[in-house]
């Protein structure tokens, strides 16, 4: 029986109902009702980044999108992300501070305590599938709204938490089913309000988890101490309710997207997507780059450490490496606008591979490894940025977001990377490291060549726009 993962005629249903009682829906009055309303009134159709498949042509009319309002959504979007991703992103603060304080007398506390983070993660991408289906039935504000009151929710939950299993109820489990939701909503509306600046918008919304990471940890450190770790959740909880739901109100779908879509297929299968050979290529990309993406960010502390550096400076490697991150991700989005997200991806994923390989593999001081975090936080981990518009730009419009739910659920394996790696290199008896700086700069390199196929496939050709 073929399972399905798609797009129901209910969300074009529950998309036109929600912005159909706006007041910016009643204020387009040009807004055309269907693509051939739209030729009748003049609209230009064209190809969706000229991008051809054995899925059909994707046309737009484009004069509702790249507009001011637009990137107010994207903005707009970028709040919840920040808030809920960057607040897990920095889960390691917490986590030290659990430790020594609340757990410091169970056996393998450490170990305990990393996973619950890795946990909501995984929950996160596994539960896309369901996320859609919800999306599909309600529509993107209760949707929206649900993965909102939920991570609060959460979050003031593990407030009250004296055990460690605690914290997988409250953040591994409810925290992941509500990022679930709030993933799948923003990575879907924000796209529907782009034509040209599609993969820059979508780059802006995944950096602004950077800057969460690098914002939360002085926030978490300044709470912790005056008042303890489970003030620091409740605060937060409360906060993030407040803040995400007037993000909740605003953000909105494409009316003339919905209406564009309206009558089409919308359904996909499970085995149409698995049989089609140049949506299968992308996953076996996309799994190379998600299986080293996190390594530079979690093993950098622990290595300058190994090479006898202070614990400081590991930790300013770290900052470095996501500052860096912040801006490449936005610099992908940037190129890919104007290349193609293949050859933008070809091009950050040869340079961060080729960065492991001459330069983590010889860095034995401070500057280097300076040098080599600045390089692969920029090129590196670009995976969240280019992976929602690349999938968009292969798959049909109307069918995007089953494809981008497969794709986070078949691609979420590969976040065990650093743990696979991890004991890959202890079994080996190698040098300390030496897997890690492997993997970081092999995988990259593997994607790259899995893209080429990729690029040559669908066009025949290395130059043309993808």
């Amino acid at each position: 029986m073929t399972k399905e993962f798609s797009l129901s005629t209910t969300y074009s249903q529950s998309m036109e109902n929600e912005v159909a009682g706006s007041d910016d829906h009643q204020r387009m009055e040009g807004t055309p009702k269907s693509l051939e309303h739209s030729r009748r009134q003049g609209v230009v159709d064209r190809p969706d980044h000229d991008d051809t498949q054995n899925l059909g042509t994707f046309e737009f009319a484009v004069d509702n999108y790249d507009t001011l309002y637009s990137w107010m959504i994207a903005v707009i979007s970028c709040i919840p992300v920040f808030n809920v991703f960057g607040s897990l992103q920095t889960w390691c603060v917490m986590q030290d501070y659990i430790v020594q304080h609340m757990a410091h007398d169970a056996s393998n506390a450490q170990t305990q305590v990393s996973f619950v983070a890795t946990c909501a993660f995984v929950l996160t991408d596994s539960l896309a599938p369901f996320s859609t289906k919800i999306l599909s039935t309600f529509g993107v504000r209760p949707t929206l709204a649900f993965g909102i009151i939920v991570t609060s929710a959460s979050m003031v939950g593990a407030g009250f938490a004296t055990h460690i299993w605690h914290f997988y109820i409250a953040v591994s489990l409810c925290y992941g089913i509500g990022m679930s939701s709030i993933f799948i909503v923003i990575y879907t509306i924000v796209p529907q309000w782009f034509d040209k600046k599609r993969s820059t918008a979508v780059a802006m919304i995944s950096s602004s988890t950077n800057v969460g990471g690098m914002v939360f940890p002085y926030v978490m450190y300044a709470i912790n101490g005056h008042l303890g770790s489970l003030w620091t959740f409740r605060i937060f909880g409360i906060a993030f309710l407040v803040l995400n739901l007037i993000a909740c109100m605003l953000v909105k779908a494409n009316p003339q997207y919905v209406a564009q879509i309206q009558g089409k297929k919308q359904g996909l299968g499970f085995m149409e997507f698995i049989t089609n050979a140049n949506y299968m290529l992308w996953i076996a990309a996309a799994f190379c780059q998600g299986i080293c993406m996190l390594v530079p960010l979690i093993f950098l502390p622990p290595y300058a450490t190994y090479i006898g550096l202070a614990g400081d400076k590991g930790s300013s490697l770290v900052l470095i490496w996501s500052a860096m991150n912040c801006f490449g991700k936005i610099a992908a989005g940037y190129v890919a606008d104007r290349i193609g997200n293949l050859h933008a991806g070809i091009i950050f994923n040869t340079i961060a591979g080729l960065s492991s390989l001459l330069i983590w593999m010889q860095a034995h001081d401070y500057a280097v490894l300076i040098s080599f975090a600045v390089i692969n936080g920029f090129f590196g981990a670009t995976y969240f940025a280019l992976m929602p518009t690349t999938v968009r730009s292969l798959i049909p419009p109307e069918r995007y977001q089953a494809g981008f739910a497969l794709n986070l659920v078949l691609v979420c394996p590969a976040f065990f990377g650093p743990t696979m790696i991890s004991a890959i290199n202890d079994a080996a008896n190698v040098e300390p490291f030496l897997a890690h700086r492997i993997l970081t700069g092999v995988a990259p390199i593997v994607s790259v060549l899995i893209m080429i196929a990729l690029r040559i496939k669908i066009t025949k050709s290395l130059i043309s726009k993808v």
